[in-house]
């Protein structure tokens, strides 16, 4: 791969860029890091939100323009963070702790969809050999109601047990798990 983007540098071009935003100035160091290394295995840049005071809504409107494939934030903690899980567009990395490469542990929240496939070839560039990656689909409103177990059914169970095999085939030890 390195060869044939020394070879070929224009077909490696930069592309996407990552998102990284922390209402928390304190935090801010550790969500940059967690930016960075996703922005590695990406090929990827990093575009950083510096104003800590943003409101959920302004950060989901960044993340949805210019091309960004996703939005590193901390831990939801705050109003506009947990906002965010609501409003934004782009898929969202969760920072807790610090981020070295490779992560041992990764847990990754899928809908069941066709589009979540993306979410993990990435969760399984980010993580360790043999590490753990925890998928956690969202089960819909129609799924809580009726009181099903497992919440996940049809078409979107089938989407969730490919992650997992394409997980499995990859090395890293997955597991499926309901809230």
């Amino acid at each position: 791969s390195d060869a044939l983007q020394r070879s070929h540098p224009d077909a490696y071009a930069i592309t996407a860029e990552v998102l990284a935003w922390s209402d928390n100035p304190a935090r801010a160091a550790n969500v940059a890091s967690a930016a960075a290394l996703l922005a590695d295995r990406l090929h990827a840049t990093v575009s950083t939100l510096t104003d800590a005071a943003m409101s959920a809504e302004e950060v989901a409107v960044a993340g949805s323009r210019g091309r960004h494939c996703a939005t590193v934030v901390d831990w939801p903690q705050s109003d506009a963070s947990q906002q965010l899980l609501a409003l934004a567009t782009t898929p969202l990395w969760l920072v807790r702790g610090s981020a070295t490469a490779p992560l041992r542990r990764l847990l990754v929240v899928l809908r069941g969809f066709a589009s979540d496939h993306a979410e993990v070839e990435w969760a399984g560039r980010l993580v360790e050999p043999g590490g753990e990656i925890t998928v956690m689909p969202l089960a819909g409103p129609q799924a809580n109601a009726a009181k099903q177990w497992p919440p996940i059914s049809g078409q979107r169970r089938d989407q969730i047990q490919k992650c997992l095999d394409y997980l499995h085939g990859v090395g890293a030890h997955a597991q499926l798990k309901y809230r």
